[in-house]
């Protein structure tokens, strides 16, 4: 068998736009028109294949410190062999003309193989619905998360970024309404997005398989696992921040969550819809990667 490669993924582009984003229901407005650059984001939500190919590849530099932007994407790290910040640390950029303006504390960034694989042990049943290479990868902090987009040259996208995509069409439109969601005609129901299952009769699929894609070509947009936004969580929108929004909180653990879960009710796989993930893994979360647009796959 080939050996699984961590960061190579498809991407679609997204062009940008300026969206009403947002609906009427309760944490997920005001609704309010944004502008979004375009940018690129990965087809398919990073596999638990390539995520424990990562974890091996960044295992002699496990610890680390993030650094943000003065917007509050992760551009960089400082990386590290020892849960102590001792000694020189390796500089990693995402963009090497990005200056940081603030930095995390020093924590491990990557788990070790064996750590990340036993973190399943928690789930009960846990089987092949949750550990098989083909899979979304889950079971991972945010700082993990953010780490690995990193490493793969990206950064997670903003919770705009994410609705932007999700509200697309193929025919460069943005598709309004507080009921659209990130599948191919816009509904969302057990049978246009891998959502409202049940233990035995749904669980995970794999990340390129499944339910009828979106209009641009990405797979799962809408359910199957909820995905990491780079934003922290606010319980509304933020109405004057409308040109490339990002909520930053540094002394907030809760971070955005987009997209909904094989597990969710179908109204958490809308575009608007939000939830969040406290300061923990979760075997209903994932990443999936963004990049400028211009980036090179």
């Amino acid at each position: 068998m080939a050996a699984i490669h961590p960061y190579r993924q498809a991407r679609i582009a997204v062009p940008g736009k300026r969206f009403r984003m947002g609906s009427s229901r309760s944490g997920e407005g005001p609704v309010r028109e944004v502008t979004v650059a375009g940018f690129a984001l990965a087809k398919c939500m990073t596999s638990a294949g390539q995520f424990k190919a990562h974890c091996t590849a960044q295992q002699t530099l496990p610890y680390g410190r993030l650094l943000f932007s003065a917007e509050g994407h992760v551009v960089g790290a400082l990386r590290g062999a020892t849960k102590e910040q001792t000694g020189a640390a390796v500089l990693q950029f995402a963009v090497n003309d990005v200056r940081w303006s603030m930095a995390s504390d020093w924590m491990q960034l990557v788990p070790m193989p064996e750590q990340y694989v036993a973190r399943f042990s928690k789930i009960p049943r846990a089987d092949s619905r949750f550990l098989a290479d083909e899979l979304p990868a889950s079971m991972m902090f945010w700082e993990e998360a953010a780490c690995y987009a990193l490493c793969a040259g990206g950064r997670l996208p903003t919770e705009a970024e994410y609705e932007l995509a999700a509200r697309s069409d193929a025919s460069g439109n943005v598709r309004e309404g507080e009921d659209v969601a990130g599948t191919v005609d816009g509904t969302v129901t057990v049978e246009t997005a891998h959502c409202g299952q049940n233990w035995d009769a749904g669980g995970l699929l794999s990340v390129d398989t499944g339910k009828p894609a979106h209009p641009l070509g990405f797979m799962h947009l809408a359910g199957n696992l909820w995905m990491y936004c780079a934003d922290h969580w606010s319980e509304a929108l933020d109405s004057t921040d409308v040109d490339q929004p990002l909520h930053f909180a540094a002394s907030d653990l809760r971070h955005v969550l987009r997209g909904g879960a094989w597990s969710s009710y179908p109204e958490y796989a809308r575009a608007s819809a939000r939830n969040y993930c406290g300061d923990d893994y979760n075997s209903n979360v994932g990443v999936r990667v963004a990049w400028p647009q211009d980036s090179q796959s």
